[in-house]
């Protein structure tokens, strides 16, 4: 469970960089990131606390779901998914890929973005639930929908 919050927080980034509005990160993330470093790597010095050092990234997780919001920008995201992604791999963790690359699911959600531009919600459910069966599970977020295995 612990790890599913991981991968769903490194989505979550990948999704918002490609979809908040575009701009440079802000100091708090920046403040975030820097500190999630340092901890980690005081974690790691100290005879290799990797359960400090997991504990960590859950704090820097928990944080980046709370500032990283509709009100951020694409450069926060990044700056979040960077940090994330550094300290994560150090632990080995997070080697799923991110992207969904089935044409077939992709395609599908394409059909569905257009049913609900439509208003085709009979269409859209359908969709949806073709993909669940494929064992995807759709999100609508503000800033689009999203695709995520289940």
């Amino acid at each position: 469970t612990a790890l599913e919050r991981m991968y769903a927080a490194r989505d979550n980034l990948v999704h918002m960089q490609s979809n908040l509005p575009a701009g440079e990160a802000g100091e708090k993330i920046l403040e975030i990131a820097k500190n999630a470093r340092e901890k980690f790597v005081a974690a790691m010095d100290d005879d290799f606390n990797t359960a400090d050092a997991v504990g960590v990234i859950f704090e820097l997780v928990r944080l980046v779901n709370t500032e990283v919001n509709d009100s951020a920008t694409a450069g926060d995201a990044a700056a979040a998914l960077e940090v994330l992604m550094e300290l994560c791999g150090v632990m080995g963790l997070l080697t799923r890929a991110a992207e969904i690359d089935d044409p077939e699911a992709l395609a599908l959600l394409e059909q569905r973005k257009e049913a609900r531009a439509a208003k085709n919600w009979a269409e859209s459910d359908r969709i949806r639930d073709l993909l669940k069966d494929m064992g995807y599970v759709v999100e609508d977020t503000k800033q689009g929908q999203k695709l995520r295995r289940a």
